[in-house]
């Protein structure tokens, strides 16, 4: 219930006065709000009538008494609304009101900037710049922070962040006396907008050590970040080890503390976005968490953290890494025991398959130099995932219709699922096998299948025949390199002859063959020059190597074959075909 009420407080409305009190953790804070009348002996019995909160009603009624208004009568609460911070000028009639006018003349030339800062927030920022050089220097905390608000409201939330860092520097900078109570307030705002950045953040850390006991500094630290996670914030690198000097330095114990505070965190959904440094940090934590609670163990199960690059943690070498952390939290149990052996709260939400097919899409994502990390850490989890996978019976999406690599499929992932009998949906019109992928694969201790399953299977055999032609037209190599695979070795000296005879089989056949069998025409009826000829029979080189037809008799006689017609004035040109393939065979 404290969540749709902070729903509605965030969306601008009100609550009743005798409503159950917020939580301490509540993303909102409330106080009531009162009706406070105001007379101006220019409107005679005519009464103007404001309803606003406590924080703000002083800076109401300097403002209206610079405008010569009388003193308010003020009335019971109304309701409970959102509390709201005195913003500029509002805080110079409170604070300096004998420069008020200067405070006022500045805020009214503030207003075009509120239009700049949603179609040109650069615009606003530079005149920001130019006015804030004519306030005192008391005055410019105030002032930037009601540009941030402006730029909040605008949907500018890095604009928004600069300007508070503004305001900090300004009070850094000059040295100015600062209301703690108030400080806190604005930080708090900024942090639920999600507009606070870590250098005001580590700054203020700082001054919470100094300018409050222990005790006081911890919670108003805990509090800060919470409601930087629920503006959308993720949690910086360094908050595990922060949050653990702050509880040990209020005597509680770091390990409660800290697992504590990543139970609320892991529930907000900005902490997906969390650093991998966070992670890291984190990771003595998570173990004792997950050791001890279903629940925590599927919420980790089902987390997906996607952390921005840092460190040089790329994604899957961070995907890597969280799947060793879910294994040695027991959280991989949920996709690799029966699910009936499980408590609900410890399984995937969409089922393992599902489970499963993030990592497998993130494993197609972008080039990497094999062995690709995550590829290699599947192929170690799917033997465990078999079973549970067959119970569901759902298929498993190796090559998808869409996205940056449409139709791709990863030879070593596909023979382990055909293996185990893992259910493995059809191949797309599109698909493809890349047999130089799979040749790198097994370099500096990757995992380099012999594709037998692949082969073997009616789906996807003809993919691997169609993949021979494709790796010595694509990659440039000879066949011959794919024979470190005894399966592979029949689809290679098929390809061979039907290529020599100028017979295609597969459709991605149909050029290299037809090209070899012109060329052949063509040097038996003399047709063409031996120069000629000699760069024909070039283009084909990358597709045999020295030990070719040594390894394919029947290809090297098939070839044979040209070598006895004889027709006149192309005997030359016959020859020396015949001594160019001849020679590399």
């Amino acid at each position: 219930m404290s969540q749709v009420r902070e729903a509605w407080l965030l969306a601008g409305g009100l609550l009743p006065v005798e409503v159950e009190p917020l939580p301490d953790s509540a993303r909102v804070l409330v106080e009531p709000v009162r009706p406070r009348s105001y007379r101006h002996p220019a409107f005679g019995r005519r009464v103007v009538i404001r309803v606003v909160g406590d924080s703000a009603a002083v800076a109401d009624d300097r403002t209206l008494s610079f405008l010569g208004f009388e003193p308010p009568a003020v009335g019971e609460p109304l309701a409970l609304g959102p509390r709201r911070q005195v913003g500029f000028p509002q805080w110079v009639l409170v604070n300096d009101p004998e420069r008020a006018g200067e405070a006022l003349a500045v805020a009214e030339e503030m207003e075009p900037a509120a239009e700049l800062a949603r179609t040109k927030p650069g615009h606003a920022k530079d005149l920001y710049e130019r006015l804030v050089r004519r306030l005192p220097a008391a005055h410019q905390p105030s002032f930037w922070e009601q540009a941030g608000r402006v730029f909040l409201a605008a949907g500018r939330r890095h604009h928004a962040a600069t300007a508070f860092e503004r305001a900090r520097a300004a009070e850094r900078i000059h040295a100015l006396p600062v209301d703690e109570a108030a400080r806190r307030e604005v930080f708090l705002e900024f942090a639920l907008a999600g507009a606070l950045p870590a250098k005001s953040l580590a700054g203020y850390q700082a001054e919470l050590r100094q300018g409050q006991s222990p005790a006081e500094a911890y919670q108003a630290f805990r509090e800060l970040v919470l409601r930087r996670a629920f503006g959308g914030l993720p949690p910086w690198a360094e908050l595990p080890g922060c949050a653990r000097r702050f509880a040990h330095a209020a005597g509680l114990d770091p390990d409660t503390e800290e697992e504590q505070l990543l139970g609320e965190l892991l529930a907000l959904p900005a902490t997906r976005r969390a650093p991998a440094g966070f992670w890291r940090h984190s990771r003595p934590a998570l173990l004792r968490m997950g050791a001890a609670s279903a629940a925590l163990r599927g919420r980790l199960l089902n987390l997906f953290p996607a952390p921005s690059r840092e460190g040089g943690w790329n994604s899957p070498s961070f995907k890597v890494w969280w799947l060793g952390l879910l294994d040695e939290a027991g959280a991989l149990d949920g996709v690799t025991q029966p699910a009936a052996t499980l408590p609900p709260e410890a399984l995937p939400a969409q089922g393992a398959a599902s489970w499963l097919g993030h990592y497998l899409a993130a494993a197609r994502q972008g080039w990497w130099a094999p062995p690709h990390p995550l590829v290699t850490a599947l192929l170690r989890l799917i033997p465990r995932m078999a079973d549970r996978l067959k119970a569901e019976g759902r298929p498993l999406v190796l090559a998808p219709r869409s996205g940056p690599h449409p139709g791709r499929l990863d030879a070593n992932l596909l023979d382990l699922c055909l293996e185990q009998g893992v259910p493995v949906a059809d191949p797309p019109p599109a698909a493809v096998i890349d047999l130089a992928a799979w040749l790198r694969s097994g370099a500096g201790g990757g995992v380099r299948r012999n594709l037998e399953f692949v082969a073997a299977d009616r789906r996807f055999g003809p993919l691997l025949d169609a993949a021979v032609p494709a790796f010595c037209a694509n990659a440039r190599r000879p066949a011959e390199e794919l024979l470190v695979s005894p399966a592979l070795q029949p689809l290679v000296q098929g390809w061979l002859e039907r290529t020599v005879k100028g017979q295609p089989h597969h459709h991605g056949e149909a050029a290299t063959a037809g090209r070899a069998q012109r060329w052949l025409d063509r040097a038996a009826t003399g047709h063409d020059s031996l120069v000629a000829l000699a760069g024909s029979l070039e283009a084909l080189a990358p597709a045999v190597g020295p030990h070719t037809f040594r390894r394919f008799p029947d290809a090297q006689t098939a070839l044979g074959e040209h070598r006895r017609r004889r027709p006149a004035g192309g005997h030359t040109a016959r020859r020396a075909a015949g001594r160019t393939w001849l020679a590399r065979a």
